[in-house]
């Protein structure tokens, strides 16, 4: 169905160039497909011809969170939070992109940026509390406190593993 896709869109393109729809959706079946090089160089082409158009922006967000890139997205998303700074919204997706790429930390840091535009968030103070409640405890969840890590990277051994008696874990505060 979407290499079927692709050809309608292409074909449209072919008869107008200037087709912006075709284009738009020309990159959404391309995000699909994975062809992430050719979804990124339409849409690199797409963003220069119109810089300012927030649903391309929103689409170059899509396609690194989709290929595995979210901390490029999280950057772009910063980016929009930039341009229009009363707007939670952002910050809110930056949080929750930050959960998924593993980076709590962050994720806490742009939600308490969100709930100081709107304090009045029952959603954003819930994920805070469960941030703080389940990263308290590296054995109960994600630590904020400790970096995110990387997919594909081999395990580093904590340094202070094997210093603290049996029991206490690497925490001599437990």
């Amino acid at each position: 169905l979407g290499h079927e896709a692709r050809g309608y869109y292409e074909t449209a393109i072919v008869l107008d160039s200037k087709y912006l729809t075709a284009r738009r959706n020309l990159v959404r079946v391309l995000v699909a497909l994975k062809k992430w090089t050719e979804a990124k160089a339409l849409l690199d082409r797409l963003i220069a011809e119109s810089p300012k158009d927030p649903g391309l922006k929103m689409q170059l967000i899509e396609l690194y969170s989709t290929s595995g890139q979210g901390r490029l997205a999280i950057f772009e998303i910063e980016k929009m939070a930039k341009e229009n700074p009363k707007d939670p919204a952002p910050l809110v997706a930056a949080g929750d992109l930050s959960i998924n790429e593993g980076d709590a930390l962050g994720a806490l840091t742009y939600y308490q940026r969100a709930l100081t535009l709107d304090p009045g968030r029952i959603d954003l103070l819930e994920k805070v509390q469960q941030l703080l409640q389940s990263g308290s405890r590296p054995d109960r969840g994600m630590d904020p406190f400790r970096p995110p890590g990387r997919p594909g990277m081999p395990h580093v051994p904590d340094p202070l593993e094997g210093l603290y008696p049996p029991g206490y874990g690497n925490d001599p505060f437990n």
